[in-house]
């Protein structure tokens, strides 16, 4: 039991770090949160049940393929509707109703093109059950979770040594003042678009490899994604872990007391209490009040 326990908390873990990874870099450099990102999510999902069913490719350059179509739509998305509106000035209240906006249509694209029938993928005897010290996980389930290691290390690596990582982790941390020393804004939001892409995109297709698809499959993973990001206080993968594993944890610890209605109910809770005790997060620092 406690084995089982703790192999749920870990994949759900696993995902929501990386859901809040994806939305937390769009987040901190034009402080909204992005609802389109669960369009995302849920495209890269369907753009590779599409390839899977109707194009007879090799499954290991459908996933590719798959977060590659994500990647160009979430930088259209930005190209013809955000960054106009940044270089406006839009408020974090307007791109958030624009980003909402977008979620609705593109939700609607994805019923009118795909159909509201559920989708199925069950790629490599995803069904199949691995035993360990008595638990159970499917064969997709352990793809996922070494999946996830890799690209959270990845990143990681990326935003700390590479030169296009410290200004993503510069524009987040202070953006204005990162623009007055000359970094040029649009450029930094792509990069931040496409690493974003890449995350959600992953993420949008180990859920379709894991569970079915349905067009609002993204919108539960985009809340967890933004209590996560909220819990983090910063843009940190081992920020984003911690937060991650926290939510999980309790939401399974959850689901044995109370059953599963609760799961995400709980999640809801934390943030709650982060928001009365420790508003700034783990990794937040609080704002000092300046005196003359």
């Amino acid at each position: 039991m406690a084995m089982q326990f703790l192999i749920n908390g870990i994949i759900a873990a696993s995902l929501y770090s990386i859901v809040g990874l994806g939305v937390g870099v769009i987040y901190w450099e034009s402080c909204f949160f992005n609802f389109a990102c669960a369009s995302i999510l849920a495209f890269s999902g369907y753009f590779v049940w599409f390839i899977i069913s109707k194009v007879d490719i090799p499954l290991i350059l459908t996933v590719p393929f798959g977060i590659f179509l994500a990647i160009l739509l979430n930088i259209a998305l930005e190209i013809f509707v955000f960054l106009p509106m940044k270089k406006k000035s839009a408020s974090s209240l307007v791109l958030l109703l624009a980003s909402f906006g977008l979620y609705v249509l593109l939700q609607n694209i994805i019923s009118f093109g795909f159909g509201d029938a559920t989708k199925i993928i069950r790629p490599m005897d995803g069904w199949q059950s691995i035993d360990i010290l008595g638990a159970r996980m499917t064969s997709i389930q352990l793809w996922n979770l070494l999946s996830t290691i890799v690209l959270l290390s990845t990143t990681a690596v990326f935003l700390s040594i590479t030169r296009t990582g410290l200004k993503i982790r510069a524009m987040a941390s202070n953006s204005n003042l990162v623009t007055i020393c000359g970094v040029d804004r649009g450029k930094v939001s792509i990069a931040n678009v496409i690493l974003s892409s890449l995350l959600l995109g992953s993420a949008g297709i180990m859920i379709a490899f894991d569970t079915d698809l349905t067009p609002t499959i993204g919108l539960i993973p985009l809340m967890m994604g933004v209590v996560v990001i909220l819990i983090a206080g910063r843009l940190s993968v081992v920020g984003m872990v911690s937060g991650a594993a926290l939510i999980a944890f309790l939401q399974q610890l959850s689901v044995w007391l109370f059953g599963g209605d609760w799961q995400d109910a709980v999640a809801f809770i934390i943030l709650l209490i982060f928001l009365f005790v420790k508003p700034e997060g783990f990794l937040g620092k609080k704002i000092q009040k300046a005196t003359l």
